[in-house]
């Protein structure tokens, strides 16, 4: 059993959908990393098979959304041969977004990977959940990379007649969109609510005040009509292994870079669920993405929640 496991976004939806193909018990993974070609000039969905080195000697960089560097640290780590991976370049047409044409020739590639490594499913995960966010097409351009790959990989998996499993992790934890429930759990929860924020060393810490009101968009209510409960654990405990080979060979400096991504966010709240217990809720404020010009705006109920995405 082989599962083509797509990068819905890219950058570090890569970690979590390898975390996610290993918890559905795939022991053959074959890594999909859709990104931003390294020339604004550059044409077509191309791709690079990305070629097995030795296990890596330091920490990838955190500036990894149009390059490979990640997925070359993560095959490294495996050396079973159980891992492989791919890069796929798609530019955006006219700068506007992502046409037609561009998604016919994402799902044509991604078929073509299938077949070539008999992959028997195609698995997507998207950090965040804002896939679902409507609103994400423009005229006859889809506007987000998520977007495009979710329909390209749900239609790659339609014409090679396998399953297909596309999953939204911890809603919100890219500081796209936040949850409904967010200001829900606020409202409620009084003077003073047990609430974290990023630290500047990429740990959570205490704050002296109450989680703020969030003005971000609303993720739609549907997106959470169906938890995965049963793969959370086994999501968490993955993901958990990738994150600590990487920041094993981490300075101080790559920690702070890493600290804003929604692989980390997500680990670091998983670990003070595991200290809090269950019946210790708590809310979670992120560290400012630069691409968003926002913060998380997160609660420890959904915060390590696994979602199963529809077709678009």
């Amino acid at each position: 059993m082989t599962a083509l496991a797509v990068a819905l976004g890219g950058s570090s939806d890569i970690i979590g959908v390898l975390a996610f193909a290993r918890a559905r018990g795939f022991k053959k993974v074959v890594l999909v990393q859709p990104g931003s070609p390294e020339s604004r000039s550059a044409t077509g969905v191309k791709k690079q098979k990305v070629s097995r080195s030795q296990v890596p000697e330091k920490a990838p960089s955190a500036n990894f959304y149009n390059n490979p560097s990640m997925l070359e640290a993560l095959v490294g780590f495996d050396q079973d041969d159980m891992l492989s991976g791919y890069y796929l370049s798609q530019p955006k047409d006219d700068g506007k977004g992502f046409s037609a044409s561009t998604l016919e020739m994402t799902s044509q590639v991604l078929q073509q990977i299938a077949a070539d490594e008999s992959c028997t499913e195609i698995i997507g995960l998207d950090f965040g959940g804002d896939v679902a966010l409507p609103g994400s097409t423009e005229g006859a351009f889809i506007v987000e990379r998520d977007l495009l790959n979710l329909r390209a990989a749900m239609a790659a998996a339609k014409k090679l007649k396998i399953p297909a499993a596309m999953v939204a992790v911890s809603p919100g934890c890219d500081a796209a969109a936040v949850a409904p429930a967010y200001e829900s759990f606020r409202a409620q929860a009084g003077q003073t609510p047990l609430a974290f924020e990023m630290g500047p060393g990429g740990k959570l810490q205490l704050m002296d005040k109450p989680p703020p009101a969030c003005t971000l968009r609303l993720l739609p209510q549907s997106l959470f009509s169906k938890r995965m409960v049963e793969v959370e654990a086994g999501f968490t405990l993955q993901l958990r292994g990738v994150v600590d080979q990487i920041m094993a060979l981490a300075t101080s400096e790559d920690i702070v870079q890493h600290s804003s991504k929604t692989y980390w966010i997500f680990d670091q709240i998983a670990r003070e669920k595991e200290r809090r217990g269950p019946d210790e809720p708590f809310f979670i404020m992120g560290t400012m993405r630069s691409a968003e010009g926002a913060r998380a705006h997160l609660h420890s109920s959904f915060g390590t929640g696994v979602y199963e995405l529809s077709e678009p």
